[in-house]
């Protein structure tokens, strides 16, 4: 997509500048701009389109590229705003629509967002991304049916689109519909073989369906084209403690935490794998360590009592005549299993936010 716009830039710079020198120098900066914003210097671009804005104020794409800019600094209103500014100045920008419906989305503006989708699919019905994007916001609203519907547009348009076949896939995940989940996973992975999160996210599916060989051994692939994958290994571990490899699944989570020492979910996770060899001391400051991080996880704020609970049971166990129905273990909670993200880092390939 660079390769097309970049030349649309030139074009409309030498049409809306009248002094050649001055035409020269937006093109360079234009240059400058894409090089900083491909290094992700989002600042040091931010600056070289608002020079080009200096020179040329009605220059849509810059205002465009801006708004790009301010997105990834994560100044979402901001960027919003340089959308506008670029739509007013190309009503047909439908590029423009579809990243400040990105900027809303990530704002939790999700009408607003639908809204700019729709208006991007108006100006151009063959935009895939703006379909894909569509999905997301429509998945946000868990209207999973509508999201999907969006997805298979846009991969009706681009059959090779790994991205909307990932998302699909969560879409299908979250339904239930795991078979389908995994055939939308494999086609991502057909795609794109170096795509961590869609072999994440098949373990997920593989090991709701108890396939726990298969769940590992794509969390394994997911871990080995990304090694600080830390959800990977949190996953991976889930799925050795319902084998009952206990040690293992430990390791795992040391894994997780050691590349994301803030992983709440991993401290909670290896407190529940500590529970099931006895080791409810050790259990009992996992789940501890877990609520440091986040002092609002119900799970382990209720894996904590548990292991509490085991623990003084262990010590004082009750008499043989006792009823001890109260006693019985609630069942434990594995914690988030993460589906991946819902708009992975290589959706934002050449400059479509």
């Amino acid at each position: 997509m660079l390769r097309t716009l970049f030349p649309i830039v030139l074009t409309v710079s030498l049409v809306a500048t009248p002094y050649v020198g001055m035409t020269q120098s937006i093109e360079q900066l234009f240059q400058q701009g894409n090089q900083a914003q491909n290094e992700g210097r989002y600042r040091e671009a931010e600056s070289i389109w608002r020079q080009i804005i200096s020179i040329d104020s009605n220059n849509a794409i810059a205002y465009f590229y801006i708004g790009l800019a301010l997105r990834k600094q994560g100044k979402l209103e901001e960027a919003t705003a340089a959308y506008k500014k670029a739509i007013e100045l190309d009503p047909n920008y439908s590029f423009a629509y579809n990243n400040m419906g990105n900027a809303l989305r990530k704002q939790g503006k999700l009408e607003e967002a639908i809204a700019a989708y729709k208006k991007a699919i108006e100006l151009d019905p063959n935009d895939a991304f703006a379909y894909n994007n569509m999905g997301l916001a429509l998945d946000d609203q868990g209207k999973l049916e509508e999201a999907i519907a969006a997805y298979k547009k846009a991969i009706e348009l681009d059959p090779n689109y790994a991205t909307a076949y990932y998302n699909m896939g969560n879409a299908l995940n979250r339904q239930g519909k795991l078979e389908e989940a995994i055939a939308a996973y494999k086609k991502a992975i057909e795609l794109d073989p170096n795509y961590s999160f869609a072999y994440n996210n098949m373990g997920v599916a593989l090991r709701k369906q108890g396939k726990y060989d298969e769940a590992i051994a794509a969390y394994k692939k997911a871990i080995e084209i990304n090694p600080n994958y830390a959800f990977a290994y949190n996953n991976m571990g889930v799925a050795l403690r319902k084998q009952g490899k206990y040690d293992e699944a430990i390791a795992a989570y040391k894994k997780a935490i050691e590349i994301n020492p803030n992983d709440a979910f991993g401290y909670n996770n290896m407190g529940l794998a500590l529970d099931d060899q006895g080791k409810y001391d050790e259990a009992i400051a996992a789940h501890k360590k877990a609520l440091e991080i986040d002092p609002n996880l119900v799970l382990a704020q209720n894996n904590l009592k548990e292991a509490e609970r085991l623990l003084a049971i262990n010590n004082n166990p009750p008499l043989p005549n006792i009823d001890d129905r109260d006693y019985l273990p609630t069942e434990t909670q594995e914690g988030l299993v993460q589906l991946g993200e819902s708009n992975p880092p290589d959706f934002y390939r050449n400059f479509r936010d």
